[in-house]
């Protein structure tokens, strides 16, 4: 054979080995819930984290379609395999026997609600074990809040449906405290108080920080592997080009 053939050859093989073979596209139904401004069917691209997840998985061909419900209904149609996955998760490791877990979407941080009026000692914090607490059913606050509220050291909590409801017991006087992002609960008080009445709500200056929450994708899903995979570059691709900080700048 010619050296130039040679070359040639050389050339295609090269070529073959460094091309990107398009990607199947897939389509996958990811449960979500109300969680303003991160999640919600009443904001555009239904909150800005959802806009994330999609944009993330956009990237590497996989299209998204969310089902909203209560959260413990959307944790539990993740974990019987109903729906791929969830999004907006913190790790802990009972979840991570069921689920694989992303790379880390955004950090949070809680901090504990209470009424303004209220002016019985909240600090230091260890204090509320004597107090009526909320908690919202499905969620996981982090190892500080939860070694706090577990029954072992407060008998005082009482659960609720959603962050709203807790809300509006806190307002009513029925619970003492309630441990909450503070953006979330920010969001949820501008939207169901007159202005005038915001000032009956207060936030702890302690807050819990550095909360990593993720998208999950149920292990026994056939393609839970690759779609961590894909998702992970597309957010990878998000970063690099700027629009992950200009989409969590902007609500943060």
């Amino acid at each position: 054979m010619s050296p130039k053939w040679l070359t040639l050859l050389v050339f295609f093989w090269l070529c073959r080995a460094f091309a990107t073979e398009p990607q199947d596209s897939l389509s996958i139904t990811l449960s979500n819930g109300e969680w303003p401004p991160y999640t919600s069917q009443q904001l555009p691209r239904e909150g800005f984290l959802s806009e994330v997840v999609t944009r993330a998985f956009a990237q590497e061909n996989v299209k998204v379609r969310y089902k909203f419900s209560p959260w413990v209904r959307a944790i539990h149609d993740a974990r019987i395999g109903y729906v791929a996955g969830s999004i907006g998760l913190l790790y802990t490791a009972d979840r991570g026997k069921d689920f694989l877990f992303s790379e880390a979407l955004i950090t949070i941080k809680s901090v504990l609600f209470f009424r303004s009026n209220n002016t019985a000692p909240w600090f230091p914090i260890e204090k509320i074990k004597n107090r009526r607490l909320g908690l919202t059913r499905g969620y996981d606050y982090g190892d500080y809040w939860r070694k706090l509220t577990e029954p072992a050291v407060h008998n005082e909590i009482e659960m609720a449906v959603d962050d709203l409801t807790n809300l509006k017991k806190l307002a009513a006087g029925r619970i003492d405290g309630f441990i909450c992002d503070p953006s979330v609960c920010w969001s949820l008080i501008k939207q169901n108080w007159p202005k005038e009445q915001h000032q009956q709500f207060r936030e702890s200056p302690n807050p819990q920080t550095g909360l990593p929450i993720y998208l999950v994708i149920n292990r026994q899903d056939p393609n839970a592997t690759e779609l961590i995979r894909r998702f992970n570059l597309g957010l990878q691709k998000l970063k690099r080009s700027g629009v992950w900080r200009t989409l969590t700048e902007r609500e943060q």
